[in-house]
């Protein structure tokens, strides 16, 4: 079975589907299969890089010209808002990443409704500071 089959059948088995499990998966089925290959044809093996090849391509930072010159690639700092989907930049906690849902993020339009429905609940002189605060 090549190794590709040997992956998505043990990710499919796992129960909890966090990247270090399948990760660890990945990078045990691969480096057997490179050992086997190295066995095969020690004459011409060459050391692999694909790991940290792979690694490069889809983990990396990906960096562009505009990044350094257009104002809506720069990096976002906290509490912004993304130009396009109005969601809102917050920060993450990387302890707790997993549990992180893109789709619960704040639009500005959100926050905007909920402190103009703030603003009819609030008394002449009431502190408007959103429940969150």
């Amino acid at each position: 079975m090549e190794v590709r089959n040997v992956v998505k059948c043990a990710w499919e088995s796992m129960e909890h589907n966090t990247s270090e499990p399948l990760w660890d998966v990945y990078k045990k089925e691969y480096y057997a299969w490179a050992k086997e290959q190295k066995e095969k044809s020690s004459k011409y093996y060459k050391p692999d890089l694909s790991i940290q090849a792979l690694v490069f391509t889809y983990l990396y930072p990906r960096l562009d010209a505009n990044v350094s010159t257009a104002i809506n690639h720069l990096l976002k700092a906290p509490f912004c808002v993304h130009p396009k989907t109005g969601k809102i930049c917050i920060p993450l906690d990387p302890q707790n990443m997993d549990n992180f849902k893109v789709n619960e993020v704040p639009t500005l339009t959100q926050v905007i409704n909920e402190m103009g429905s703030l603003d009819k609940h609030v008394e002449d002189g009431d502190s408007v500071t959103p429940p969150c605060l």
